[in-house]
């Protein structure tokens, strides 16, 4: 039996249980598929059955993860069963069809996203879909090297190597190397990658391992994680590195037309809106779009916030992405940079000295939550919560338990 703490918990939560299949389970099994051979079930406290309940099981990491879809007790009681028989199952499933160019994913028939991992310059997710229509854009002339969700680093003038910008002979490039696993399921998708960071003359700066997972959630609030590890940079200057979202050019606050800049770019005739983890938003808490550009700085230098959500019109209502860093990861919170023409930009510097044990790979962990609605429709702060306090689960009777 497996007893999970519901207290405080949202609806559609993703959950993630920790079960030792290495001492429960002969080799044999452990190297067959799991989607039929894991089974959930949700029970009373007296362990009477209840419900089915999706699950999906990764024995290598002994662990397995479903969707807490209501909350309506303090507790849940759920009883795990191995059954070697594997019968199909009808649960609808989160798939990854790879076409030799893009990871293409779909809920059932409907396609939710793609990751673009042959790209010239860097991978990145085009289009992320929600019923209302593409939250992200693609590449336009304006600000050519913004397009969809995708991580970046260094920059600029940074003194670092530029793997932001996209120009020839000035510009490094994060190249796909290969992927360690894809995997479709009932729960989620998922894909490891292994890149490599390159400066333009093709000599490395870094290696990176790129584990992502989808989740099988509503269309009103679907999350992407992302868990990087990246090695230390064989590289000057600052070092920072960054998860960075364009936004739907419909989502934009002001629009940047020929014959104005940034600064004075004129404000849309429906303006999205931009808030942060603090509260503050471009469209009620400053006078105008140029002074929204300082929104989230403090003298100059980028405020640190726990989430930044970017949300706006798409096709017939209102849709956003909010990107949220997790408490584990190094450096936490990571400085939030924002700009109203629709850019969204979670950033930090790799750390001169890293922590111990870590063998000089930094690590992170992001959500990026598709939503319908604003900030506040779409409950990011309590989303946020269930990305950082994951919900409790003990293994035991509920007498043992409690």
């Amino acid at each position: 039996p497996l007893i999970l703490d519901t207290r405080f918990r949202q609806t559609n939560s993703v959950v993630t249980a920790n079960v030792d299949f290495n001492t429960m389970l002969p080799t044999e099994i452990l190297s067959q598929p799991t989607e039929n051979l894991i089974q959930l079930c949700e029970t009373d406290r007296r362990g009477k059955h209840v419900k089915d309940v999706p699950v999906q099981a990764d024995l290598q990491a002994n662990r397995i993860c479903w969707i807490l879809t209501e909350v309506d007790a303090p507790a849940k009681y759920y009883r795990l069963r191995i059954d070697d028989t594997r019968k199909e199952s009808n649960w609808s499933r989160v798939k990854v069809e790879d076409d030799g160019q893009r990871l293409n994913i779909y809920l059932g028939k409907d396609p939710l996203a793609a990751y673009n991992y042959s790209d010239e310059w860097k991978p990145f997710f085009y289009p992320i879909n929600t019923p209302l229509g593409c939250v992200v854009r693609g590449r336009r002339e304006e600000h050519p090297h913004h397009h969809g969700l995708w991580i970046a680093y260094g920059g600029e003038r940074t003194g670092s190597t530029d793997i932001w910008s996209e120009v020839r002979g000035r510009s490094g490039k994060i190249a796909h190397k290969a992927f360690g696993k894809i995997v479709s399921g009932p729960v989620y998708a998922q894909f490891v990658e292994e890149l490599q960071y390159t400066k333009p003359d093709g000599s490395r700066v870094l290696d990176e391992r790129r584990d992502v997972k989808i989740y099988n959630l509503p269309p009103e609030g679907r999350c992407i994680d992302f868990e990087l590890k990246l090695t230390s940079p064989v590289d000057t200057g600052p070092k920072p590195f960054y998860l960075v979202c364009r936004v739907a050019d419909s989502m934009r606050i002001t629009e940047l037309r020929k014959g104005f800049s940034v600064s004075n770019a004129p404000r849309s005739a429906n303006p999205g809106r931009i808030v942060n983890s603090h509260g503050f938003s471009v469209i009620k808490d400053v006078p105008s779009p140029a002074s929204a550009e300082w929104l989230f700085s403090e003298l100059g230098t980028p405020m640190r916030a726990r989430w930044v959500d970017f949300s706006g019109p798409v096709g017939s209502g209102w849709a956003g992405v909010a990107l949220m860093d997790h408490p584990a990861s190094m450096d936490h919170p990571p400085h939030i940079i924002t700009r109203c023409y629709g850019l969204a930009v979670m950033g930090r510097i790799y750390p001169l000295e890293i922590l111990p044990g870590s063998q000089g790979v930094l690590e992170v962990k992001y959500r990026v939550y598709v939503h319908l609605g604003d900030h506040e429709e779409a409950k990011v702060e309590r989303r946020y919560e269930d990305f950082a306090n994951s919900p409790t689960v003990a293994v035991g009777t509920p007498e043992h338990v409690q």
